[in-house]
């Protein structure tokens, strides 16, 4: 089970001055912030979406950092993995209500694995806090979230099933528009162009059943 305790402050991946480039304004100009900041962060979300991040009770899932509290009823593993991962940083983990001694246990940080430094977790209610996600978002994973808007925001500017159009003159003019049959090329489900997601290797957990 896992809960939220301490929720992110902002769960935006990217900043208002780069989805301004994006759109093809000026870092400083406001004047599109309104339409702006909304689509950064449903971009946000579908990202967060396709990368798989567990949902927490208390608030909605992101890759922003977090305090979190999860709960491991009886395990039998030489490994924790939880359910957050980046920047992991636990705060304490305790054995049926009883604290357990920071030496006796090491997390690595990138996957959220967490381990006895001898020994198996075996049996037992275990509770691990911590901290996981960015406090400041990775450059890599803010120009992904910019690449999608650029995306977005030119396909509102023309039609995406269009494959091409031509002109012609001779007979005096003749117009031509050809339209993609079936999925548009690099669209993925979710309409996430394979771009995209492949830039979000790093971030991409595993499916959870």
């Amino acid at each position: 089970m896992l809960k939220v305790v301490t929720p992110a402050a902002d769960l935006a991946l990217v900043d208002i001055e780069r989805l301004r480039l994006a759109a093809g304004l000026a870092a400083n100009d406001a004047s599109r912030d309104a339409e702006l900041g909304p689509l950064g962060l449903r971009l946000s979300a579908d990202i967060v979406q396709a990368c798989r991040v567990a949902t927490g009770n208390g608030a909605e899932p992101t890759l922003r950092q977090e305090t979190l509290e999860e709960t491991f009823r009886y395990p039998r593993t030489s490994a924790l993995m939880l359910s957050r991962r980046h920047k992991v940083e636990i705060v304490s983990i305790t054995i049926n209500g009883q604290l357990l001694d920071a030496e006796l246990y090491w997390v690595d940080e990138e996957s959220g694995i967490v381990r006895l430094v001898s020994g198996f977790w075996w049996g037992g209610l275990i509770v691990v806090t911590y901290k996981a996600g960015f406090e400041e978002v990775p450059d890599d994973l803010a120009g992904t979230v910019a690449d999608f808007a650029r995306i977005r925001l030119s396909e509102g500017s023309r039609d995406p099933l269009v494959r091409g159009q031509s002109t012609e003159v001779p007979g005096v003019l003749t117009e031509r528009t050809d339209y993609w049959v079936g999925s548009v090329p690099g669209q993925k489900v979710g309409g996430i162009p394979g771009s995209i997601l492949a830039q979000l290797r790093r971030y991409k957990n595993l499916a959870m059943v």
